[in-house]
This record gives C-alpha cells, structure tokens and sequence, in this order.
C-alpha cells in the first residue's frame, strides 16, 4: 500500500546507492527519489528489500546481476568505467518513473560518470 502511494504521487521513492564523492544523482531525480546507502552491501540483503518492497530500485555494480528471484529484474545500464546495472521489483521495470530513472541515470553518465563507492 505504502508503495502504491509513493508510485501514485511519484515522490519519496527509493533508491539504493553507494555514490561515491564525485557523483551523485542528477538534480532532477533527486527530487523524486531518495537515495539510501546501507552498510550492508550483501546482494541477498538488496534482493529482499525489492521483494518486500522497502526499496524500489538499487543500483549496483559487476559483471552479472547477483542470483535473484522472478520477481526481481536487473537492467544493464553502462560497461565503462565498471559494469552498472539497476535491479528493480519485477512489476516496476516498464513504470514510467524508472524509465526516467534509467534516462536520467545514462544522461549523467555520459556528462561525468557515475561510479559507486567499493564495499
């Protein structure tokens, strides 16, 4: 319910993300989604945070997607400097807010590429 209302309203959603100093999320996505940084950096931790819907997306890096379950998509996004991709609930992936996300994310790569602080 809780994230319905956050979708609806498209504001207050989260994202997961380790940005490193030198990057962050362009200005315009962060009015809309609020990023966190766990300590925990344990794919099965992220991996359950999208399927119980706490979080909406996590981005992440590496040469393939940690093993996660159907109901949880990975969405490549870029192979330079490092491999990024953004994992995100399956009923979310074709939503017009992470198609912006997914937009806005490659838009800033290519002005100053997004790298994620090392667990």
């Amino acid at each position: 319910m809780h994230q319905t209302a956050r979708l609806k309203l498209v504001q207050g959603l989260r994202l997961e993300a380790a940005f490193s100093p030198e990057t962050a999320l362009p200005q315009d996505l962060a009015q809309v989604w609020n990023v966190g940084s766990s300590r925990i950096r344990k794919p099965d931790h992220f991996a359950t945070l999208l399927e119980q819907r706490v979080i909406e997306a996590w981005l992440t890096y590496g040469e393939k997607a940690p093993s996660l379950s159907d109901a949880i998509v990975s969405i490549p996004l870029w192979d330079e400097p490092e491999r990024m991709r953004l994992v995100v609930h399956r009923d979310l992936h074709r939503q017009p807010v992470i198609k912006e996300l997914v937009t806005g994310l490659l838009t800033q790569h290519q002005q100053q590429p997004i790298r994620l602080q090392s667990p």
